[in-house]
């Protein structure tokens, strides 16, 4: 883990104040608790005709089913969505159907969603007082079935919309094509603040410094916490973020020589890991405790910033358990590989076995396994 040399310890929970923000936006009157800040000017006005009313998604874990040629909508989900239809329609919204609902969203593709968001943001914070000191970032590509021939980037009325084309998925099917799904949260309360979507073939090491910009701008300030995985990890991104007074959290991949080094480090030292956290199991009460202790490496990565080995108990715990079952089955092929032998009519390994037996049962040629024990420190 390499932390900027100006952060500061993690702080962890939810505050009242974003608590209420979470029970307000999951209700049917979070434009009325906004108050002074409310939004009713900023969704209906997208274009100088009449709009058909805009439809806020009511669960994002529950999205519409886009299917090739036309747009299918659960009428169940429809209604359950009905306090969220703002407009003229909204009172007559049992006769809101699939063109009215595609129409409206043809209208806010035309919109400034960047600045509908934004000011939703800033009144959510300014009304909840949700903690922008710290903000989380993660990305996941989001999958489709179907050709979509003309989602290739194009432009239209004047923007670019985004590519649903084949890329990394991180839903381990590269047969579908995707979108990128970038999405930011606070610490506090893990309130959403910023979210967009790239083409699928984005890379997410290329995403940060666009995210890191725009999440200054709604936070009002520079020196807030960025926390994000490995993709943060390049030098260019880094230097980006601390030349303009930010300060970062992210992980070091396993790929970099800081990584190697100290696992070759850790086999002839014991490393003085000091306790950080320390609480029962956060799901099973007789589940093991939640230690996580750390360890500052002496020598800094080679951008110069301090790298932070962490240890944790619940992340051990699977670690061993794999390690256990690695170990095992490598036994059991060995044992194989014996009674074939002693057998009354052994076979003669093949050349390529002889030369590396270990090769055989799924060991490397440096005596470390192939797929070996990752280490307990991250």
């Amino acid at each position: 883990m390499l932390f900027s040399a100006a952060s500061r310890p993690l702080h962890t929970g939810m505050t009242r104040a974003a608590h209420a923000c979470l029970t307000a936006w999951s209700t049917s009157s979070m434009f009325d608790a906004l108050g002074e800040h409310r939004l009713d000017g900023l969704l209906l006005p997208l274009a100088e005709q009449p709009l058909e009313p805009a439809v806020l998604p009511h669960r994002l874990n529950e999205p519409l089913r886009f299917c090739p040629g036309q747009l299918a909508v659960d009428e169940s989900a429809l209604l359950e969505a009905t306090p969220f239809i703002v407009g003229p329609m909204a009172r007559g919204s049992a006769a809101l159907g699939d063109d009215q609902l595609g129409r409206a969203l043809d209208h806010l593709f035309a919109a400034d969603r960047g600045t509908l968001l934004t000011a939703v943001v800033v009144a959510a914070v300014r009304q909840f007082g949700v903690a922008l000191a710290e903000l989380h970032n993660d990305s996941t590509s989001v999958s489709f079935t179907g050709q979509y021939r003309a989602a290739h980037g194009r432009s239209l009325r004047g923007k670019r919309a985004p590519a649903i084309t084949y890329g990394h998925s991180k839903q381990h099917r590269p047969d579908l094509k995707q979108l990128l799904f970038i999405l930011t949260t606070s610490a506090d309360g893990g309130v959403p603040v910023q979210f967009r979507c790239a083409d699928g073939n984005t890379t997410d090491d290329t995403t940060h410094i666009e995210t890191w910009e725009t999440l200054c701008q709604l936070a009002g300030r520079r020196d807030f916490l960025y926390v994000a995985d490995s993709k943060l990890c390049t030098g260019e991104q880094m230097d980006y973020i601390h030349r303009r007074q930010g300060r970062f959290v992210t992980v070091l991949p396993r790929s970099r020589y800081e990584d190697a080094e100290f696992r070759e480090w850790i086999l002839t030292h014991t490393p003085e890991w000091e306790e950080v956290w320390n609480r029962p199991h956060p799901r099973r009460r007789d589940g093991p405790r939640d230690i996580w202790r750390v360890f500052r490496y002496h020598l800094p990565s080679r951008e110069v910033w301090p790298v932070i080995w962490v240890w944790s108990t619940l992340l051990a715990q699977p670690q061993d358990q794999a390690r256990r079952e690695r170990l095992a089955r490598i036994g059991q092929e060995l044992d194989d590989v014996q009674r074939t032998l002693a057998g009354p009519r052994p076979r003669r390994p093949s050349p390529s076995a002889s030369a590396c037996p270990a090769r055989a049962v799924g060991w490397s040629s440096a005596g470390r396994s192939a797929r070996g024990p990752s280490s307990n420190t991250t």
